[in-house]
């Protein structure tokens, strides 16, 4: 009960969550120290609190930073997250707890946008995100389709 009011009083005063999770593929940690984070990751979500994709930890695992940022992602997902919501955890919802007044968050000209294509519909299948087929960052192609470098 006392984790439920939290959770409550948290909604109310609009408290928004950077769930940073270690529920990584590629890492060997015991399920007794998963289990709690999964579980409060899924207990807030269900409760509807606002959760924002990111991590402080991403610069000490043996992955790549996007590989542990996707995993991140599927996290969210198995916790319960709808998949339209995780993608907005990692777009819009980021951008609009950075500020109102930035340039991020939004696909349109004069704005900053890094865009990504997937083979697949991620609203359907969240690990479409592992089939990446098109990469735009600062306004530059480095991924075109079929995977070639610009």
């Amino acid at each position: 009960a006392p984790q439920r009011d939290r959770l409550r009083r948290a909604i109310k005063a609009g408290v928004t969550v950077v769930a940073g999770s270690d529920n990584y593929i590629n890492l060997k940690m015991p399920s007794t120290l998963l289990a709690p984070q999964r579980d409060r990751l899924r207990r807030a979500i269900k409760a509807g609190v606002t959760v924002v994709a990111g991590s402080d930890n991403y610069i000490n695992l043996k992955m790549p930073q996007g590989t542990a940022a996707k995993h991140n992602l599927f996290a969210y997902a198995q916790a319960g997250m709808p998949n339209a919501e995780v993608l907005q955890a990692a777009t819009i919802r980021a951008a609009t707890l950075i500020g109102p007044r930035t340039r991020l968050g939004v696909l349109k000209a004069g704005m900053f946008a890094d865009v990504i294509a997937v083979q697949g519909n991620p609203l359907e299948d969240i690990m479409a995100l592992e089939r990446v087929t098109f990469v735009m960052k600062d306004g530059k192609v480095h991924v075109a389709a079929m995977g070639s470098r610009q």
